[in-house]
Parts: structure tokens; C-alpha cells; sequence
């Protein structure tokens, strides 16, 4: 009969328009990230050693590869970085940092003895005790996701 597909191309018909149509619901889409860049600043100088880790403050839990992180740059810049792309979803976020240095104390017990000591009070250490907070979305102004610390 003229005007009717075979059943194999019936077929192959109906697997492009269900691939077709999950590619355009979104199924396999990479998340939307907005740009979130800035610079710490510990007592006024900037902070050029450590981490940065953006946990939601709603606490909502989210796949390890979706945590938002960064890394201080010299002159205490960073950047935002979700699923190894720049940027990170919009939403609420705590603002945890992470300063620290290896370094003999001035008054030391032993010679040999090293430890790891924090750059920045440690209260920017932990998700439940960070008082920093930013707002990511499309409509950040310059300097919104620019930190403040102290030692």
C-alpha cells in the first residue's frame, strides 16, 4: 500500500521523535550556571590561600558534583566553578572558606613540630557556623559575591 511506512521505519520514526523530544524536555540538558566570581578580603588585605565551597541555605543536600567550589588566586580573587563549568545555580547559598597554612609556630615545643594553622578564624570553616551568605542569579551587581573575613 502506497502512503503507509513499513514497520521498520515505523519504528526508526518513533525512536528519533522520542529521542527528539527528550533532548528538547531537557533530559541530558548540562544545568543552567550563572557567573559567580569575586575577591576575600581578611582585615582589609586580600586572601590568597585556600577554598571556597557554596553550600545551599536551605541545607538541601547535593550530588558531590554539583557542589559549587573555588579556589583563592593571588590578590584574594575567585571563581565559581559547578560540575567543572564556570558558574553555579541560582539559589541561597552559605559560604564556607577554607584558610590555612603549614608553618612553624613562633613559640614551638620541638623543632621538627609542624601543624596546620588556619589563616582565618575558623568559624568560616563550617556550613553551620559561616555567617557569609551571597544570592546567585542573573542580576548580580559588580562586587555582590566580594567576602569579607577576619583572622
Amino acid at each position: 500500500m502506497t502512503g503507509f511506512l513499513s514497520p521498520s521505519c515505523r519504528t526508526r520514526s518513533l525512536a528519533s521523535l522520542i529521542l527528539l523530544l527528550l533532548v528538547s524536555s531537557g533530559c541530558g540538558s548540562r544545568l543552567q550556571l550563572f557567573p559567580v566570581a569575586g575577591k576575600v578580603l581578611v582585615d582589609g588585605e586580600p586572601l590568597e590561600v585556600g577554598d571556597i565551597v557554596l553550600y545551599p541555605d536551605d541545607g538541601a543536600p547535593l550530588p558531590s558534583d554539583q557542589i559549587p567550589q573555588g579556589k583563592l588566586s593571588p590578590g584574594g580573587g575567585y571563581e565559581i566553578y559547578t560540575s567543572g563549568e564556570p558558574g553555579a545555580k541560582a539559589g541561597a547559598y552559605r559560604v564556607v572558606i577554607i584558610s590555612q597554612t603549614e608553618k612553624k609556630p613562633v613559640r614551638v615545643v620541638s623543632p621538627n613540630h609542624l601543624g596546620v594553622y588556619p589563616l582565618i578564624s575558623e568559624q568560616y570553616f563550617s556550613p553551620s557556623q559561616t555567617p557569609l551568605r551571597i544570592e546567585v542569579g542573573p542580576d548580580a551587581q559588580p562586587g555582590a559575591y566580594d567576602l569579607a573575613v577576619v583572622k
